[in-house]
């Protein structure tokens, strides 16, 4: 344990899936909102296929809120990872707001002479995040965010935490009138987000970096091990509507030229990955 304000724990603390893979898999799905007017939407979708073996061409299905695309993989090689991307006109939908959440489903079915293979499901929502001056806007409606830092511990469960107990923790937030919650200093359990997609909760959600000396931040290994925090907590996260901001370097020499340096190596390589 490194003496911080939370514990630092080890092991599995979070469930595990066990997948049978078939020889080509959806290994990912990616997608982002443009707004062409009200209620209607341009849907950006990428697709990752992973393939174990060299297979013949497939057909990878995209469906979305009454939208529909057919994407052709083409032929592909042993252990070749490859990303379709399409973009879907979607209308009538409505937008995913605090308080008022709308969600979507979003699907990829990997087809082989028209038999599933393979399938993938995202919740998504549609809405806008921006800043304007010092104002943050949300579906371009300013909005004052109320809410509470968040540490992922129990007394009764250390940091595996129960759904249930996920629940009261948000209970608690809307019972005092919050709309957000900021993940101090980690990325979070992906069914916490579910939760605040589902009842309309903004998420801040930052990496694991917090208050560390410069010393540390010199290290040879940090810029690698940060570099693949920010990947997999992107990569993982970026399809819920509820995360607004991605948080980085909480309290780390923010004030020195080095500082300053890595922050903007950080941020680059946030708006890369989003």
């Amino acid at each position: 344990h490194v003496p911080n304000d939370y514990m630092t724990y080890g092991g599995i603390t979070r469930p595990v899936e066990l997948h049978a893979l078939p020889d080509v898999f959806v290994e990912g799905l990616r997608f982002y909102a443009e707004e062409t007017g009200e209620g209607s939407y341009l849907a950006h979708v990428e697709g990752k296929l992973h393939s174990l073996t060299e297979t013949q061409s497939l057909t990878l299905a995209i469906s979305l809120a009454g939208a529909e695309a057919s994407l052709e993989t083409g032929q592909m090689q042993a252990e070749e990872i490859r990303s379709l991307s399409v973009t879907l006109p979607v209308e009538k939908v409505q937008a995913w707001d605090v308080l008022d959440p709308h969600l979507y489903t979003l699907r990829a079915e990997l087809r082989r002479q028209g038999e599933v293979i393979d399938d993938l499901l995202e919740q998504v929502g549609f809405r806008t995040v921006e800043v304007r001056g010092t104002d943050l806007l949300l579906n371009h409606r300013r909005i004052r965010l109320q809410g509470f830092n968040r540490h992922e511990d129990y007394g009764a469960f250390g940091c595996s935490v129960s759904p249930q107990a996920m629940m009261q923790d948000l209970q608690l937030v809307l019972d005092m009138g919050g709309n957000s919650i900021r993940t101090c200093h980690y990325p979070n359990d992906p069914r916490f987000l579910d939760l605040c997609d589902s009842l309309g909760i903004l998420v801040w959600e930052e990496h694991h970096a917090r208050a560390l000396s410069g010393e540390i931040l010199r290290t040879e290994t940090f810029r690698e091990q940060i570099r693949q925090c920010n990947l997999e907590m992107i990569t993982q996260h970026v399809n819920h509507p509820c995360i607004y901001v991605w948080g980085v370097l909480n309290e780390c020499e923010s004030e020195t030229d080095f500082g300053r340096d890595l922050y903007a190596w950080n941020l680059a390589q946030l708006r890369e990955l989003d």
